[in-house]
């Protein structure tokens, strides 16, 4: 296993043991079991079913699947001590979403609570990778963005460098993200926190042209300051998927 030979290549360069690990976070593109045993849904990467023992096995110490926009709220969440409640969006070249309540991820009943990007945002739209029609995915993450064999940051080069088509799609995209993000609203009036790759191209400007489009698509044409952008979007995920074990081991702590 290639990842068993990162882990021990890691405690050998730091001179450690097995013994000092507390686990080993998988973030993925799927949605995932409660216990973080198993890829529930994950189409993405064509592992639905995935068991972590495939993993674990490998190691004498606990390891799990977490949701990438799990992941990622957990780090947001280490940064700003002050958070309370929040809907993040995890802007990539997927969509990813969570439900923080209470400084607590919202999971639901079999771990499907925050997947925004599978809510009908144009009925009778794009096909979606699901199998639907028209979801957020389709229109408020990276693959709207690309044509084909383009990357993220070639994109947002381009859109700098004056390149109009990209210029006019983001224009686009800022549009259908600002639909999705009146529509989360209106079921949660609570902040809502715009991370992931995508999120780290997102200027002050974009921002505030977000909150207007916002406001004038709201129902009560109210303030939008509640939108904000995230404060960890490099490596958000990696770092968010160790947090649990380390919490966890906190929690076990007596000061």
């Amino acid at each position: 296993s290639k990842l068993h030979n990162l882990v021990q290549n890691f405690l050998s360069e730091n001179q450690l043991s097995e013994s000092h690990i507390l686990g080993i976070g998988l973030g993925v593109q799927g949605l995932v079991s409660p216990d973080g045993s198993k890829i529930t849904y994950g189409k993405i990467l064509n592992c639905t079913g995935l068991q972590i023992q495939l993993f674990s096995d490998y190691f004498s110490f606990p390891c799990k699947f977490i949701h990438d926009a799990e992941c990622a709220s957990n780090q947001e969440l280490l940064a700003n001590p002050q958070l309370c409640d929040a809907i993040y969006l995890s802007l990539g070249y997927h969509l990813g979403g969570a439900i923080i309540i209470n400084r607590i991820l919202q999971n639901g009943l079999t771990g499907k609570t925050g997947t925004f990007e599978h809510m009908t945002l144009i009925p009778d739209g794009m096909e979606c990778y699901c199998g639907k029609t028209g979801c957020a995915d389709c229109y408020c993450s990276g693959s709207f963005l690309l044509t084909q064999n383009m990357e993220l940051d070639e994109f947002f080069y381009q859109k700098e460098h004056n390149n109009v088509p990209c210029q006019k799609k983001w224009e686009e995209y800022l549009a259908y993200l600002s639909r999705l993000i009146n529509n989360l609203h209106m079921v949660l009036e609570i902040p809502i926190i715009l991370g992931g790759r995508i999120g780290t191209y997102i200027t002050n400007e974009d921002l505030e042209w977000i909150k207007k489009r916002v406001t004038n698509l709201s129902a009560f044409h109210e303030d939008a300051s509640y939108i904000t952008l995230g404060t960890c979007c490099h490596e958000a995920i990696s770092a968010g998927a160790a947090l649990p074990f380390i919490q966890d081991f906190l929690n076990t702590m007596i000061f």
